[in-house]
């Protein structure tokens, strides 16, 4: 007599083209999710909070936080796709902290492009070599195309970019022209501090202490 399974089983087996289909669909979704953090002046995307005491959306610009907090999508072949990519997007922000969405929209470009190309008939190890091949032009390219910053005129530009604040990138870009482009910038609570005037005296930015309200959260320069 054939033993049969329990009802609460998960066992299947996927065959194609649901297999690549399911995993294409949980790469788009992610992805769809990111797009819009992509450019210059990126949109805020918006989710739902897990905590239930609070139900105020989380609002994020940057594809490595949107990524990390979709946990899990419900169908399990797009869920793997989207996992894929999530990791992908994660790594990178924490290796380079930038250009998280133009990775995604270029990971989803190569998986949809590359599906077609093998449904087709193409050979998968061609693919792969031209993909490898075509890296390194790339990346020869973007390095030929790349120019130094240097100056605190430069470095505010660059700031502007990012925060919109014209005083507030003058100040990031005099900071980062004394500590150097390896160092890193942070800021803590002060309760004495309120306002920075952004002067460099020897190799530190002079802030101007101000008596700050009760209450306030104010933040100071940490070097």
């Amino acid at each position: 007599m054939p033993r049969r399974e329990s009802q609460g089983a998960t066992r299947r087996v996927v065959f194609q083209p649901a297999t690549y289909r399911g995993f294409g669909r949980g790469v788009n979704q992610m992805v769809d999710a990111v797009r819009p953090t992509l450019g210059p002046r990126p949109r805020i995307v918006a989710i739902d909070n897990i905590d239930y005491h609070d139900k105020t959306p989380r609002l994020f610009d940057d594809g490595g936080s949107i990524a990390r907090h979709i946990i899990q999508l419900r169908d399990r072949d797009e869920d793997m796709g989207a996992m894929l990519v999530r990791d992908l997007l994660w790594r990178l922000q924490q290796q380079v902290g930038d250009g998280t969405a133009t990775a995604a929209v270029i990971f989803q470009t190569v998986y949809n492009e590359g599906v077609r190309y093998l449904t087709a008939g193409g050979n998968a190890m061609r693919l792969k070599m031209f993909l490898e091949q075509g890296i390194v032009v790339l990346l020869d390219e973007l390095a030929g195309m790349s120019v130094r910053l240097a100056g605190k005129e430069k470095l505010a530009e660059i700031a502007e970019s990012l925060c919109f604040d014209a005083r507030l990138a003058g100040y990031m870009g005099e900071i980062f022209d004394i500590i150097g482009e390896w160092a890193a910038a942070g800021t803590t609570s002060g309760s004495t501090l309120r306002g920075c005037t952004g002067t460099a005296v020897s190799s530190r930015a002079r802030c101007t202490p101000t008596t700050a309200s009760p209450g306030s959260s104010s933040r100071t320069p940490r070097f």
